[in-house]
């Protein structure tokens, strides 16, 4: 369960080249499952436990890094409407050589 949060937080989708926030559920379930144990007085593993100690950090993180992301993809699909009449010049100057 540790290796969760070896995982790459943003990741570059394949398919779409935009970059993605990793929503690795079972950091998610790690955080629930400390909670339960240490509800119960079981020993909760130290990963476990600094997961379950950070969870509200850990939310803030990804609702901050969702907003970022799409910002990001917002700005990236402006850019582009503005740059193609800008382009087009110089592409037909190339052209008519």
């Amino acid at each position: 369960m540790s290796q969760c949060l070896l995982a790459n937080i943003i990741d570059e989708d394949v398919d779409t080249q935009e970059m993605v926030l990793n929503n690795n559920e079972q950091l998610f379930v790690l955080i629930r499952e400390a909670d339960l144990m240490s509800q119960m007085s079981l020993e909760v593993p130290p990963v476990a436990k600094t997961a379950l100690y950070q969870q509200k950090k850990l939310k803030q993180h990804k609702n901050c890094l969702e907003k970022l992301l799409k910002r990001h993809k917002e700005l990236r699909n402006l850019s582009r409407e503005e740059l193609i009449p800008l382009l087009e010049i110089h592409l037909r100057s190339w052209i008519t050589f």
